[in-house]
């Protein structure tokens, strides 16, 4: 007898939940589609423990094709590059951006993509057209060079012209903190106004931006006094004209001990906001994270609990989760994020969630830990700074491969999944250490795409 929903039961009763995705296009059920990792640049960067060199990828998409940027300071030429990818993983082109050029972002307008990134303590842009070829650079954020600290710029379109964000401090306050600051850039690559978002006491860093068509959301890790903790979630909506709607933010999650780290999309007629967040943990958010997420209005209402207990388990599965990135096909939100262990691990690389527009986790319970679409094969050498984007019914994600031995060198790669084949349940389950529930002794073994419960008594064999 097929139980479709038996392997949720075992799960909750059982101390750890353990998946892998086979490399193949569809499992034997013909329920996934799921392609291998690729290369998508190589010898971006010296082998080393730092992320930040080369930093962290992002991906656009025009809807068919995708645009991968990323850094490269390995070999000449070095700078900040763009990758255009078909739908099959084919690379088209590659352009240089900028040299340098530091923490990108990218969207695109319907006709152009804009890629914005800093450089010298200003913001800057590029507009690349839908072959991927540059257009021109604009100076998004006023002053001089050096003479101003502008860091981890973000964009978003609302269907008439672009909102970049973007945290800033002056350089000559020795009292300045971070603040997130905001411009409208039309489509043809002019600055329309530039203006404050929030200047609150204490720290306002990684800004993240959705549009919902009309008015935007801009989201931000905040470190004002008097909120959850050290670091919270807040978010302040955009007006088209560029007006602040909620001065000085208003909070999303102030849950006690930290969240960090938070991004935003629109879809399915709200914004969805995930983060990492350590609530319950009992450790410093570096030894211990979830990612959490929560819905929000476009009138600012949370739909998932106020604001200091706000916030849906996308994944709580023990260890350390970083660095969430979002896309939506406008019926349901894409998770991803980085997962830290030693490598090669079965628990550490770049690992991916459904969750429904309901805001509830749809591939399995939070405990299951998400799906994984990326592992490294190498010793010494870890996965960071997931990214995705959504074309139709298919996805990209993209990560860094941080070597970290000598003779090795960074990579940038990726893996499709196809939307119509992402399977409500993995393909290969391991269950560990099974706690028997009071009268049934379970007993498990399977092959991939196949998953066996055994009960002694009464004798039962099932096929899951």
């Amino acid at each position: 007898m097929r139980f479709n929903l038996l392997l949720w039961l075992v799960a909750a009763a059982m101390s750890s939940v353990v998946m892998s995705l086979q490399g193949r296009e569809e499992d034997p059920n013909g329920l996934m589609r799921c392609g291998t990792q690729f290369d998508i640049a190589t010898a971006v960067a010296a082998a080393g423990s730092d992320t930040t060199n080369p930093g962290r990828p992002v991906v656009a998409t025009d809807g068919t094709d995708y645009l991968v940027v990323y850094r490269r300071t390995l070999d000449q030429p070095m700078g900040m590059f763009a990758s255009l990818l078909r739908a099959d993983g084919q690379i088209v082109r590659t352009v240089l951006v900028s040299n340098p050029g530091f923490s990108p972002s990218a969207t695109f307008d319907g006709t152009n993509y804009l890629v914005v990134y800093s450089r010298s303590g200003l913001i800057y842009g590029t507009r690349l057209n839908r072959a991927g070829m540059p257009l021109g650079e604009l100076q998004v954020s006023s002053g001089e060079p050096l003479l101003a600290s502008n860091d981890w710029p973000v964009a978003a379109f609302d269907g008439q012209r672009y909102l970049v964000a973007w945290m800033s401090y002056a350089t000559w306050d020795w009292a300045a903190v971070y603040d997130i600051m905001g411009a409208r850039v039309d489509s043809e690559g002019r600055v329309l106004n530039e203006f404050p978002i929030s200047r609150e006491l204490g720290y306002q860093v990684f800004p993240s931006v959705a549009s919902a068509g009309d008015n935007s959301l801009v989201v931000w890790r905040d470190s004002r006094p008097g909120a959850g903790g050290d670091n919270d979630v807040w978010g302040a909506r955009i007006s088209p004209a560029g007006a602040v709607l909620d001065p000085g933010g208003f909070p999303i999650c102030t849950q006690a001990d930290v969240q960090e780290d938070p991004v935003v999309t629109y879809g399915a007629g709200n914004y969805f906001v995930a983060w990492v967040d350590n609530r319950g943990t009992g450790q410093p958010a570096w030894a211990g994270s979830f990612i959490y997420g929560v819905r929000v209005r476009p009138d600012g209402t949370l739909l998932d609990g106020p604001p200091e207990r706000s916030g849906v388990p996308i994944t709580s599965l023990p260890g350390s989760s970083w660095y969430p990135a979002l896309a939506s096909d406008g019926r349901a939100y894409y998770t991803v994020w980085e997962v830290e262990g030693p490598s090669p691990s079965e628990r550490a690389g770049i690992f991916f969630a459904q969750v429904t527009s309901a805001g509830l986790p749809a591939d399995g319970p939070a405990e299951w830990g998400g799906i994984p679409v990326g592992a490294s094969t190498e010793w010494g050498s870890n996965l960071a700074y997931g990214s995705i984007a959504c074309a139709g019914k298919r996805l990209l994600i993209t990560w860094l491969c941080n070597a970290q031995l000598m003779e090795s060198t960074k990579k940038i790669q990726g893996a499709f999944i196809d939307l119509d084949h992402v399977p409500q349940q993995p393909a290969w389950l391991e269950l560990r250490q099974p706690q028997p529930t009071a009268g049934l002794e379970l007993v498990l073994a399977g092959e991939p795409g196949c998953v066996y419960l055994l009960q002694s008594a009464p004798s039962l064999a099932a096929a899951a």
